[in-house]
């Protein structure tokens, strides 16, 4: 997408809170359901109504020129019995000719038409409004700057001022101003609630990019779940901004805080059960030995021959973190760096040169190495 700030990447259509911005319902875009065939017609209104899915009726949907079309608030007030409010494209078939032309309007002058709304049978019986009738649709042409006017459509009731003409068909009716419906100098009701609202997707998008826990990578499932994770963790702080109101009053960084704290709170469960696994100490696990590419001498490979009979661990016998060391059995050439030490003489060896053991012959091997020879 050569528009966007990322213009390669997976697209998401996600449906979101206009006040704060909480992510409802996400759907990935996989492209053409036949990639042979023609492209999916009626899109963004299929989106739309999936995206919705769920919701309470009586909800209002702000979305942009790509999915806003009489089409779509028809069937999102007949299924989910929502309202629609958005921009519309100029090439949009129910646009009437004169809302289109601009030329010689004032800036700041308002034209807008209303539809009637079509009979016709309810969809899919969920929760819609109005019986089989659809919803009166609102088109406003605001002049907002010369020779450009901004287009938009909605079917909210709060904004049908205007009266539908009687008659068999559902037939339009037009009204005409050269100042702004709200009795000032500034913009149409309509539009500035779009503008009030206009924002949710756009700033989920910039809370994100803000605290991420994304890593560069290839692989698209990795990517992708790492917008997931980022996305969950807002939306639990949007929820525990809603139930704890007053939590760190009069902090700036309470979502950086929040998000420590449930960093760690997830990482706990974790560091604990390494805690018991390392203080219960099983029999088994990596024994040190002899690399067939270390060039020693022979005391070094007695000792080296000695170190097997004991368990290697990860980490060293006093609780500080450890550190990565190179492998003392490899060649320098090869600079393998390893976590791994041996239990016995503490020497860092890496996996290659580790020697696994069970249980009961690593106990075997302890207990022969301690009992003395025999004249």
């Amino acid at each position: 997408m050569p528009s966007k700030p990322a213009r390669y990447g997976i697209k998401i259509w996600v449906a979101c809170d206009a006040r704060s911005s909480y992510a409802w319902k996400m759907q990935v875009y996989t492209g053409k359901p036949d990639k042979r065939g023609p492209p999916e017609k009626h899109l963004a209104t299929r989106v739309v109504v999936d995206l919705t899915e769920g919701l309470a009726p009586g909800r209002n949907v702000t979305c942009d020129n790509f999915f806003t079309s009489r089409e779509l608030a028809d069937r999102l007030f007949r299924e989910r019995g929502h309202t629609v409010l958005g921009t519309l494209r100029s090439n949009r078939p129910e646009i009437p000719r004169e809302l289109r032309c601009v030329k010689g309007r004032a800036v700041g002058s308002v034209e807008s038409v209303v539809l009637g709304g079509s009979a016709g049978p309810r969809r899919g019986g969920g929760g819609g409004r109005g019986g089989g009738r659809g919803p009166d649709t609102i088109i406003l042409s605001y002049v907002a700057k010369k020779n450009k006017n901004v287009l938009l459509l909605t079917t909210a009731p709060r904004y049908h001022h205007h009266r539908r003409r009687s008659g068999p068909e559902p037939r339009p009716s037009r009204s005409s101003s050269n100042s702004n419906s709200n009795g000032g100098g500034g913009k149409p009701p309509l539009v500035l609630h779009y503008n009030r609202t206009k924002g949710g997707v756009d700033n989920l998008d910039k809370v994100v990019s803000t605290y991420s826990c994304r890593r560069k990578t290839c692989r698209w499932p990795v990517a992708l779940f790492h917008n997931m994770v980022d996305v969950a963790a807002y939306n639990a702080f949007v929820l525990w901004r809603e139930i704890h109101p007053d939590w760190m009053a009069g902090k700036l960084n309470k979502r950086r805080l929040f998000l420590e704290r449930l960093g760690k709170a997830l990482a706990r469960p974790m560091i604990e059960a390494r805690a018991l696994a390392r203080g219960g100490g099983g029999g088994g696990g990596r024994v040190a030995a002899r690399g067939t590419t270390a060039t020693t001498t022979t005391d070094e490979a007695d000792d080296a021959d000695a170190s097997t009979t004991r368990t290697a661990d990860a980490t060293p016998r006093d609780s500080s973190p450890v550190k990565r060391r190179r492998c003392r059995v490899c060649p320098r050439s090869k600079d393998v760096k390893t976590k791994i030490l041996c239990h016995e003489c503490r020497v860092y060896v890496c996996t290659n040169c580790a020697v696994t053991y069970c249980p009961n012959c690593a106990a075997s091997r302890t207990a022969a190495s301690q009992t003395p020879p025999t004249l």
